[in-house]
């Protein structure tokens, strides 16, 4: 899966989440600062992704997730690690 597969999946996610079709998203967007997420959101968010990439996140990783580009960097990372084991 490339980083723009990944990356489309993720605003998906996040949109789904937080239910709202048209949110404009960029990498760079804060997950709380500029799209107001709160920690029910967040495990939401973790479920889905988790559902969605067969992964599993575990839940301190959230506090690392501060824009969408670490959520992304994150499942990137983890695709390509079990891709390589």
């Amino acid at each position: 899966m490339t980083r723009i597969e990944i990356t489309e999946k993720v605003y998906k996610a996040i949109r789904e989440t937080l239910n709202v079709e048209d949110l404009e998203l960029d990498l760079s967007s804060r997950l709380i600062e500029d799209l107001e997420m709160d920690s029910v959101d967040g495990i939401t968010l973790i479920m889905d992704l988790e559902e969605l990439y067969d992964i599993s996140i575990e839940d301190e990783e959230f506090a690392n997730f501060t824009t969408v580009e670490s959520i992304v960097d994150y499942i990137e990372t983890l695709l390509q690690n079990h891709k390589t084991s």
